[in-house]
């Protein structure tokens, strides 16, 4: 998609949502539950953020990057860092001084994954998330701040506030569809036919939905459509009712047919939020406030302004020189936001899975932290935990695409090597005392996926190759030595990502 093409949507998305915050609010801030539906929605979320930190203790070896290693590790090692994050994501569902919970948890979000091998849209949705639950006054009612009578005082006016966060949505919604729209697959409406069916992520229960590619071309176009139109249908509470609907139905299949844990849930969550205000609160006999939600000659208008149009410079990758790398540091440090591709060709064409084999002395075998099984298909690291076990595929396969095309010797000089490498050790720091005992080495296997037949109205076809060993570790005396190399990985067809 052309740089001039996005910055024209780009000003025409910023104009826009300028003059819904000029224009009266989208959310009902008069409604009789609002403070309720808030408090609830804090509760949900800090105890799904404990969850998905007690989900994500496996990958502790494999999450920091080595190269990164500051002198206070020792003493704030990653593992207690977690343990004091999840007393924080507790005492946000207590609403125990509730905005500095949630400021404090931001923080330390930033600052756990600002050292990772992985930033994905799991993450920036919960920045996003934890960012406007500083400022949204959810333990007004239904928390200890209430019980107690404290306040810190940092809630902004809930008006503004409450809007601001459904804007947030609207808009990575947008980015969403916008991404798709760039995507031949999504154009030709077979975006739902070709990852419905893809055999590494979607559960083997919902295969059957490839039967009727018909019905998917209509899904897929249903999905773009609601995606684009969610932050249009600030002008009308039916036509917001029916997007959010519709995006409720797709964050559900994120968790039920490919099981996008954490993802899927936050989506959900947030989605659940406003089409609850919406449904309960936006039909006949109830009313919005009227008047503008911000006043954009004062100089808090002018930051929102601001801060509005370097989310959306952001968000739709707009090549806008030195302005374009201020946006990039604003939203990584700020609210989170970045473009939400997923699902086009870069996660379909030039993939390769992979496995993490413990082999033992005499001879017996496990795979650590599967998150795919000896089929290929979804495996027990990918159901309700994060996002880092089955996005170490893609760093395995740009290392897989290098060492095809430019040898061993140029690929074991990449970033993408490190990260491999690192991923391995990791996995091997994580064993307990135990589980080292008679281990021999560690082997990484991959195996490539290649799809076709993916024209209008057909069901596209997977294959896979056989698993081949790629990189092989020596255990000696309770350390890893290695890597080297064991063979050429699979070839594939075609490729659709930039390594």
């Amino acid at each position: 998609m052309s740089g001039g093409l996005r910055a024209a949507v780009a000003a025409m998305l910023v104009v826009f949502c300028a003059y819904v915050l000029a224009r009266s609010p989208v959310v009902d801030v008069n409604h009789p539950a609002l403070s309720e539906s808030l408090a609830l929605f804090r509760v949900c979320f800090a105890l799904l953020l404990w969850l998905r930190l007690q989900r994500l203790r496996p990958a502790l070896g494999v999450l920091w990057r080595r190269d990164r290693i500051l002198p206070w590790d020792r003493m704030l090692s990653l593992d207690r860092l977690i343990t004091v994050w999840q007393g924080i994501a507790l005492a946000l569902a207590i609403g125990l001084l509730t905005p500095a919970a949630a400021g404090v948890s931001y923080l330390v979000g930033m600052y756990v994954f600002s050292r990772s091998h992985f930033y994905s849209i799991e993450e920036i949705l919960f920045q996003i998330i934890s960012f406007f639950l500083i400022f949204l006054d959810t333990g007004r009612v239904g928390s200890l701040d209430a019980v107690l009578g404290l306040s810190l005082g940092l809630a902004m006016d809930t008006t503004l506030a409450v809007n601001l966060f459904w804007l947030a949505l609207a808009v990575v919604m947008f980015s969403a569809g916008f991404e798709k729209l760039g995507s031949p697959i999504w154009r030709r409406g077979q975006g739902f036919n070709c990852f419905v069916g893809l055999p590494h992520l979607v559960q083997k229960r919902f295969r059957f939905a490839r039967q009727w590619p018909r019905l998917g071309v209509w899904l897929s176009w249903a999905t773009v459509v609601a995606e684009l139109a969610l932050v249009l249908a600030a002008l009308s509470a039916p036509l917001r009712v029916a997007m959010e609907t519709i995006l409720l139905g797709f964050a559900a299949g994120l968790i039920l047919v490919v099981d996008f844990s954490f993802i899927g849930q936050a989506l959900g969550l947030w989605l659940l939020l406003f089409l609850g205000l919406d449904v309960s609160g936006r039909f006949p006999g109830s009313t919005v406030g009227s008047g503008a939600v911000l006043q954009f000659d004062t100089p808090l208008g002018v930051i929102v302004l601001t801060a509005i149009t370097l989310v959306v410079i952001r968000l739709l990758d707009v090549p806008a020189g030195w302005l374009r790398q201020v946006a990039l540091r604003f939203t990584r440090w700020t609210v989170g936001m970045a473009p939400i591709r997923v699902f086009t060709e870069v996660h379909l064409y030039g993939v390769y899975l992979y496995r993490i084999v413990a082999q033992y002395l005499p001879g017996e075998q496990r795979d650590l932290m599967p998150a795919f099984d000896s089929d290929g298909g979804p495996g027990p690291f990918q159901c309700w935990y994060p996002r880092v076990f089955h996005g170490f595929m893609y760093p395995v396969s740009d290392l897989c695409l290098m060492v095809r095309r430019d040898g061993f010797e140029v690929a074991q000089g990449s970033a993408r090597f490190r990260t491999v490498a690192d991923f391995v050790e990791g996995a091997f720091r994580g064993l307990r005392a135990e589980e080292s005992v008679g281990l021999d080495r560690l082997l990484l296997y991959v195996r490539s996926i290649d799809v076709s037949g993916e024209t209008i109205g057909a069901v596209p076809r997977f294959s896979m190759s056989e698993w081949s060993p790629l990189l092989g570790f020596s255990v000696e005396n309770g350390s890893l030595s290695g890597p080297t190399w064991l063979g050429l990985p699979p070839a594939v067809q075609k490729s659709a990502r930039r390594v």
